[in-house]
């Protein structure tokens, strides 16, 4: 294959034969596009002479193709012809195409060999060259779009369906300097690299075997994907090229022998998903070595005889890289399609591959927060991999998630969730990693170890007072509230590290503060925020506006109350702020002076690191409030388990005391234990780790978007911007890692495997993205 020579010998010495007779199409539809005339026009007759039930013929003008009907009638009069507009210089057009397809009753056999070879630059009337419009990104668009019809009808009928793309032996005879730039796609559009002759038709039809494989390799279904060379041939497509009219005069075809080759690759070769398809054979691609032959490993178990290109490292490596191009142009242009909605298809819920905010809402709205577990019971139905959304899948191997959130792994947070559940450009909110390790590098002092242990004082202050609360009860023969009791002591707490004074929410009666009750009335909120991203994103608009407000909105109230004591703060300890919204750099700064908030402190240090800008007066109250909900919601919530579960265990409490006891014999009422002494002892870190592994403060799931070069997951790979979702819940109790998973076992982490766990451990998060507050 891909000498001159050898192509010429071909021509001559090999023929195309008719399908064989005994191939029964009956009860089957096929589409065939460029069916006009040529190559196209020939398979449909041949199709349809083998009891073909229903062709749809795609035609850039079918009022010229109405004696079409009769040329194939006459070979089947009982098929059902129908003739459909297709012009493949319009995205819109193919998308109309195939929306018509997606609504017949069934598909089973796909024909793409609309094609161009234009030898002077030209642009379509999408903008893009010409011969990269139609050969390829129309090819593209339209195999993505009729993969569901297709998938859908080899499941119903449990036969295999079929999709063939028309390609060509010129793809070996490429000039590959617009694969090697860093936007192939967009280089092609540029006249100047337009090249001689048959350049870029030649491109254009390795961008069709490359698009072929890497579609067959992600598209799960019964649907055997190929594309076949139909030879050098008599037809319109020298139209544009004189030189190889005659060429094809010479040497070439008949545009029926081409078409023989089009209805071979879409009705034999059964299991040769992937497959370039030449002379009406699959060839073996064999490699010598000096003691030995091998057969190259392709997709799917076949081996097949594209370019030597293609199969090179390199050419592995163009395949995605075109793929990637390819979907984010189409994703570009065609902004509402779901372009991937059928590659791969994952099992999961229907519902949810439909309507991401539907599932979410009844999970976690009708059924008060069952989301979570649902997703876990669709992973003991179908294994580590789930579909929970339109572009949504969740995984529960450790494995994968140890890669996801590996450092430089390129997966980032999914912008769209994140602007539901937080501000944008905060710690939390910020999804560009650069700007996420500037601002975390700046925060990591103020909520350090070190910061920890200059709180003990103010914590053991803390603990005496809810313990004097609890005293009272007790005294009274009142009941109190340990819920509320646990979140109003770490408020406290975590309000004196953020603010720089605490909100008093343990004095008060009900365990609240005006910040306290706000925040209650989000969480009241449930999971619209999630579920209804378009809600959230109105709240948090609303949040920033002025503050009248037509309607209640309680993440506004929220963040105007914290914006009263940040204003406070800076006006007490930075004379310097300004009115419009700006803030100086606070003098005097010292971690160990508890009335100095060391997160606001180090965020108006404009020299504090590199690249760091000082934010606005808005940015550090966005800032501000993400770190008083996050961590007073996770920190409280492992609290409330933790009293649960050594009141629950006694052996647990007695081993505890017993440890404390024995190794800190002297300490007394008025002194405190050290972050550093708590962190050795053993038993009360394993613990701790239980605590925190058992009870996954933090709810739900976390996505994480694949890259621009896309992800190998189990075989297929995603394409860019597909969310993989996590959950510390599902993930810290996997019998893979866990022994007993759901049994409180502290001594699990006091044995040889304890390190072992530790790597598995999700409740922080892994990686550059872990949390803050971890120590």
């Amino acid at each position: 294959m891909g000498s001159f020579l050898g192509f010429v010998y071909r021509q001559l010495t090999f023929k195309p034969k008719p399908i064989p007779a005994n191939v029964d199409l009956r009860g089957k539809t096929a589409l065939v596009t460029g069916a006009s005339g040529g190559l196209g026009l020939e398979a449909s007759v041949e199709l349809a002479a083998h009891d073909l039930t229903r062709i749809i013929l795609g035609v850039r003008d079918p009022s010229k193709c109405e004696s079409i009907k009769s040329t194939i009638s006459a070979k089947n009069p009982d098929i059902d012809v129908q003739i459909w507009e297709l012009e493949q210089e319009s995205l819109l057009s193919i998308r109309s195409f195939a929306e018509r397809a997606a609504g017949l009753d069934r598909l089973d056999i796909v024909i793409l060999n609309a094609g161009v070879k234009g030898i002077e630059y030209a642009k379509s009337k999408g903008g893009h060259e010409l011969n990269t419009q139609v050969n390829h990104i129309g090819t593209a668009l339209l195999s993505l779009l009729l993969l569901g019809p297709l998938q859908k009808t080899a499941q119903e009928t449990d036969t295999p369906a079929r999709l063939t793309i028309v390609s060509s032996e010129n793809h070996f005879w490429v000039n590959l300097k617009e694969m090697k730039e860093p936007d192939t796609l967009a280089n092609m559009d540029i006249k100047d690299n337009f090249g001689k002759s048959m350049d870029r038709y030649s491109l254009t039809k390795l961008l069709n075997v490359l698009w072929m494989r890497e579609l067959s390799n992600r598209a799960n279904g019964n649907v055997v994907i190929n594309a076949v060379n139909p030879g050098f041939c008599q037809s319109k497509l020298h139209r544009y090229h004189p030189g190889g009219a005659s060429f094809a005069n010479m040497i070439g075809w008949t545009a029926a022998q081409g078409g023989h080759c089009l209805t071979d690759a879409a009705t034999s070769h059964p299991k040769d998903k992937g497959a370039y398809i030449s002379e009406q054979a699959v060839k073996r691609h064999v490699e010598f070595t000096l003691f030995t032959s091998t057969l190259p490993a392709q997709a799917n178990g076949s081996n097949t005889s594209p370019s030597p290109f293609v199969l090179s490292k390199e050419g592995q490596s163009a395949q995605l890289k075109i793929w990637n191009e390819t979907v984010q142009l189409l994703a570009q242009e065609l902004p509402s399609s779901n372009l991937l909605s059928n590659v791969p298809r994952y099992p999961g819920s229907k519902v949810a591959a439909i309507s991401t905010s539907s599932w979410e809402f009844y999970w976690n709205y009708y059924h008060n927060g069952q989301m979570l577990f649902e997703i876990e019971r669709l992973h003991k139905d179908y294994g580590p991999v789930i579909r929970i959304g339109v572009n949504d899948l969740h995984v529960s191997d450790p494995e994968v998630y140890q890669d996801l959130t590996r450092i430089n792994s390129g997966f980032t947070k999914d912008v769209r969730f994140y602007l539901t559940i937080s501000f944008p450009g905060t710690s939390i909110g910020e999804t560009d990693p650069e700007k996420h390790r500037v601002r975390r590098k700046v925060l990591s002092p103020a909520l350090s170890g070190t910061r920890v242990q200059e709180l003990a004082p103010a914590v053991l202050r803390k603990t005496k007072e809810l313990l004097a609360r609890f005293e009272s009860a007790s005294d009274a023969s009142s009941s109190i509230c340990v819920t509320s009791a646990a979140k109003a002591f770490t408020m406290d707490i975590i309000s004196s590290i953020v603010l720089g004074q605490e909100l008093g929410c343990v004095a008060d009666p009900s365990f609240r503060n005006e910040l306290t009750k706000h925040l209650d009335a989000i969480f009241d909120m449930g999971w619209t925020a999630t579920a209804f991203p378009q809600v959230s994103a109105l709240a948090l608009q609303v949040a920033s506006m002025t503050s009248v407000l037509p309607f209640p909105v309680p993440l506004a109230s929220l963040k105007r109350s914290c914006l009263s004591i940040t204003k406070k703060y800076l006006d007490s300890f930075s004379p310097k702020h300004v009115a419009n919204g700006t803030a100086s750099k606070t003098e005097g700064y010292s971690t160990n002076n508890n009335s100095r908030s060391a997160v606001i402190d180090v965020l108006m240090d404009p020299t504090n690191v590199e690249k760091h800008a000082v934010p606005s007066l808005d940015e550090l109250n966005d800032e501000i409030l993400m770190l008083l909900i996050a961590g007073n919601d996770t920190t409280s919530n492992a609290v409330i388990f933790a009293i649960y579960q050594i009141a629950t265990h006694s052996m647990v409490r007695r081993r505890l005391f017993k440890e404390l006891k024995e190794t800190l014999p002297s300490i007394g009422e008025e002194d405190w234990i050290t972050y550093d002494q708590a962190k050795t002892l053993p038993y009360l870190t394993a613990v701790i780790k239980e605590i925190l592994r058992l009870g996954s403060p933090i709810p739900g799931r976390l996505p994480r978007t694949v890259p621009r070069e896309g992800y190998s997951l189990y075989g297929h790979w995603l394409p860019p911007e597909v969310n993989i979702h996590t959950s510390a819940y599902i993930l810290n109790r996997h019998p893979k890692v866990w022994d007993e998973p759901d049994a409180f076992k502290p001594e699990r982490w006091m044995g040889e495997d304890a390190s072992r766990l530790d790597k598995y451990i999700a409740t922080f998060g892994k990686g550059a993205r872990q949390c803050l507050g971890k120590e």
